[in-house]
């Protein structure tokens, strides 16, 4: 264990780092990019994880969103998703009816939590590693290969969530604007069908 008077050393010396990067003679092109590229990702970083969290706890869409295959529009109720597909004769598939919500919403709330942790993990880390760089490199390439991999799991499924026939029933992507309809009704059915 250090003593105090190192700890104090040690911290002294991060903040004297930290303080010559804001004087202008120590900038360089290298280090402008690498600030303005840093600023942008965490930029994105921050509002992704804000937009997963509204979703996940907030959602703003309607609370169900069933599908079945074969049926070109969601349904509020399961209830109503069969009769729909008994309406257009459509067979019900095993599996279906399907909560599409159901399915963003979880997704929304893996890539929210995900995001957290990581940045959690990185804080805390950094708090340690003033003290213990070991544990900070062990802890922060462990945290960030996770982090890689569960974006990368989170992204692929996602897209295929998404670009199913039920995520694409889900978003609408079905729907068909009839010839002779207006604009007004294309817009009630529009909503009608969220």
């Amino acid at each position: 264990m250090e003593s105090g008077d190192a700890v104090n050393e040690k911290l002294g010396n991060m903040m004297s780092s930290l303080k010559g990067l804001t004087d202008p003679k120590n900038w360089t092109p290298g280090k402008i990019c690498g600030l303005i590229t840093s600023v942008v990702i965490l930029t994105l970083f921050i509002t992704l994880t804000v937009y997963c969290g509204v979703y996940a706890y907030n959602n703003p869409d309607p609370a169900n969103a069933w599908v079945i295959k074969g049926v070109d529009s969601p349904s509020i109720s399961k209830a109503a998703a069969l009769a729909k597909a008994a309406d257009e004769s459509v067979t019900v598939l095993e599996g279906y009816p399907l909560d599409m919500h159901k399915i963003f919403v979880a997704w929304a709330t893996w890539g929210f939590w995900q995001n957290l942790v990581l940045l959690c993990v990185f804080i805390a880390a950094t708090v340690v590693g003033a003290w213990a760089p070991s544990v900070f490199k062990i802890v922060g390439s462990l945290t960030g290969l996770g982090w890689l991999l569960g974006t990368i799991a989170w992204l692929v499924f996602g897209a295929i969530w998404r670009y199913s026939v039920g995520g694409s029933v889900a978003a609408g992507d079905m729907l068909a604007r009839e010839d002779g309809k207006t604009d007004a009704e294309w817009k009630d059915a529009l909503e009608a069908s969220a």
